[in-house]
């Protein structure tokens, strides 16, 4: 996850310009996140009803995987935005269950630590695809580093299964 939102707006500004596609760009970025917290209400509840964490949890991966090849179908500034929030909803779901996962499965004198592994792996995850799209932006066209995304999100949607 952690190319994507630089992808959308570096997208936004080369499809529409400096000045237009900062706006855009900006636009995208806060629908972002003011998907994300009706999303995160939306996933709790959801995650609490269902009882079913680990299916939450694989279901986001697959739609993450989706939704970053979503990217490709819709390459226009609408399209984009309008993917980025379908983005934002989908990858919210992960987040409560998998925290649930850790609450009810270890001791509770473990949580803390836990929860800081998990940290720890995601953001070591983020920088890594930083690092893999900087050189990425160099060689290939930016819309295209979706699929490496999508791909890695696979391996998470595999992991999780």
């Amino acid at each position: 996850m952690g190319p994507i939102g630089t992808m959308v707006q570096l997208y936004l500004i080369q499809l529409n310009g400096n000045a237009l596609g900062t706006i855009y760009a900006g636009l995208a970025v806060g629908v972002y996140n003011g998907v994300t917290i009706p999303a995160s209400i939306f996933w709790g509840f959801a995650s609490d009803r269902l009882h079913r964490r680990k299916v939450v949890i694989v279901t986001s991966f697959a739609g993450t995987s989706i939704t970053f090849l979503l990217f490709l179908l819709a390459p226009s500034t609408p399209g984009i935005i309008t993917t980025y929030a379908i983005l934002a909803f989908i990858t919210t779901a992960e987040a409560t269950p998998l925290n649930l996962l850790i609450m009810e499965s270890e001791p509770k004198s473990n949580w803390a630590s836990t929860l800081a592994s998990l940290s720890l792996i995601i953001s070591v995850g983020n920088t890594l695809g930083l690092v893999i799209s900087s050189v990425w932006v160099e060689a290939f066209p930016i819309l295209e580093m979706v699929v490496p995304l999508a791909g890695r999100s696979c391996v998470s949607l595999i992991l999780g299964l």
